[in-house]
């Protein structure tokens, strides 16, 4: 707790750090307790909102994809096997007025079959844009 960068006044870090000193350090829940200031109830009630938290699942598909817009990307990949990752975000800005990210115009194409191959997207480095073979 000497580090400069702990704010005791910052609820969540304080709750953070007295979950990480029982996880981490090997403290008892008792001792964090106390060296947190609060009760052991307390302790506990951080740790389940925490373990709700990280266990969560995620979204199962794009959310701002619509069945339209997948289907417009698969005509576009399908009739120009040459278009690049930024064509495909110029394509949904400019038809469907949205802001998105390659990777989710990534996982959309490859969803529509597993039998993908990884195409060089030259206008990124990094990740290869997957396209339908």
């Amino acid at each position: 707790m000497q580090d400069p960068l702990f704010d005791p006044r910052d609820l969540v870090q304080v709750k953070y750090d007295m979950l990480r000193f029982v996880r981490k350090a090997g403290v008892s829940v008792s001792e964090s307790a106390r060296r947190f200031g609060v009760t052991r109830p307390t302790w506990y009630k951080a740790n389940r909102a925490d373990n709700r938290h990280w266990c969560r699942p995620g979204p199962r598909r794009p959310r701002k994809l619509t069945d339209r817009i997948v289907a417009t990307l698969r005509t576009s990949n399908a009739a120009w096997p040459e278009l690049r990752s930024r064509d495909f975000i110029e394509l949904v800005q400019r038809e469907f007025g949205l802001s998105v990210h390659r990777r989710t115009i990534v996982r959309a194409l490859a969803q529509e079959n597993t039998a993908t191959r990884a195409v060089a997207d030259p206008a990124y480095e990094g990740e290869p844009l997957y396209m339908n073979s």
